[in-house]
């Protein structure tokens, strides 16, 4: 909900924990195979700039739908009990998350960075809406190896561009702009 791409699933994120985890520590949980699961955002459950404004976790208005598609799957709730250094590395739609901390005497220091593909459109699906409503929400990470954004000069412009358009005219464009961009 937080980072996708178009093409879709270009992104993964990597949790690499300080210290040895146990379950009392609010261990990450995840579900393996629910990167299968439909790509969601606020267009695609019809929620507009209104549902979600002001709201502290707006990612919770999503959870009904989460649920569903759990429930009708047979995935299994998985908690990452790794030992200092073990990383987990997940692709963008994995469903996953903190579990409750059940001791405070435990910490769970980690790192968690997530990584985008090249010549790709960044997003926060979350406030991605339709067009009427204001179109994606569009991110521009920085690039630790050149020291700058991503997303330069003439391609932001047609990045914003593309803001507007349905998410089926977004992929057309994208895959059309991919080809040009991989043939240069």
């Amino acid at each position: 909900m937080h980072f996708h791409s178009y093409p879709l699933g270009y992104m993964c994120g990597v949790w690499i924990p300080f210290e040895d985890i146990s379950s009392d520590s609010g261990p990450l949980i995840y579900y393996a195979g629910s990167h299968g699961f439909p790509y969601l955002s606020a267009e695609s459950l019809r929620f507009t700039p209104l549902d979600l404004d002001g709201k502290a976790h707006p990612q919770n208005l999503f959870q009904h739908e989460w649920e569903r598609l759990l429930s009708a799957s047979n995935l299994e709730r998985t908690a990452f009990l790794p030992q200092r250094s073990e990383a987990l590395i997940w692709q963008a739609n994995l469903l996953h998350g903190g579990d409750i901390v059940k001791s405070k005497h435990n910490s769970r220091w980690s790192q968690v960075t997530h990584y985008f593909f090249t010549q790709c459109i960044y997003t926060t699906p979350m406030f991605g809406y339709s067009c009427q409503h204001g179109g994606a929400t569009l991110r521009n990470p920085f690039d630790i190896i050149s020291g700058s954004r991503a997303v330069r000069g003439s391609d932001w412009k047609y990045i914003h561009a593309l803001r507007l358009l349905s998410f089926h005219d977004r992929l057309v464009c994208q895959s059309r702009r991919y080809r040009l961009y991989s043939s240069s």
